[in-house]
């Protein structure tokens, strides 16, 4: 009787090591696609973190006058914390943010990349940090487009442990 709920532990734990292993093949597959629909269509002009721990002030103003400027971003930020990017561009611009890792994968993370500026202009995203997230310099680039104008920013900050 003992061996045979020793056996079922054992087969227990084992289903629920197949669960964690299949859960990380498809973060990996999610990244893996992330990095398919990475196409930025411009350069930043200018690239300028700031060194206040939650600002980032950069941006660039082309030609079609469509301007993206980080306002806010959580630095430095706890894997397994809340991370929050703000940011400011034209009312009704659609915005594609995108996480580079510190060991340079792109991320799946946030879930729902693509935000729409509200009636101000004004842009959000928060989630968690995934708790594999390698620790480091990690890079955030927004792609803004409307009216089939688009521009791209980029900063960073620090993931921690």
């Amino acid at each position: 009787m003992r061996r045979r709920m020793i056996r079922s532990a054992v087969a227990i734990v084992l289903v629920m090591m197949s669960i964690t292993v299949l859960a990380s093949c498809t973060q990996e597959a999610n990244l893996a696609e992330s990095e398919e629909l990475l196409t930025p269509t411009e350069e930043p002009q200018s690239e300028t973190p700031s060194t206040a721990a939650s600002q980032s002030e950069s941006t660039t103003t082309p030609a079609n006058g469509l301007t993206f400027e980080f306002i806010s971003v959580t630095n430095p930020a706890k894997i397994k914390g809340t991370i929050t990017i703000i940011g400011k561009t034209s009312p009704g611009a659609e915005c594609k943010l995108v996480m580079t890792l510190a060991n340079g994968d792109v991320s799946g993370f946030p879930k729902d990349p693509v935000k729409d500026a509200d009636d101000d202009g004004n842009v959000k995203w928060e989630w968690e940090l995934f708790r594999f997230t390698p620790a480091g310099e990690t890079g955030l680039e927004v792609t803004a487009s409307l009216g089939g104008s688009s521009t791209t920013m980029t900063t960073s900050f620090t993931a921690e442990k």
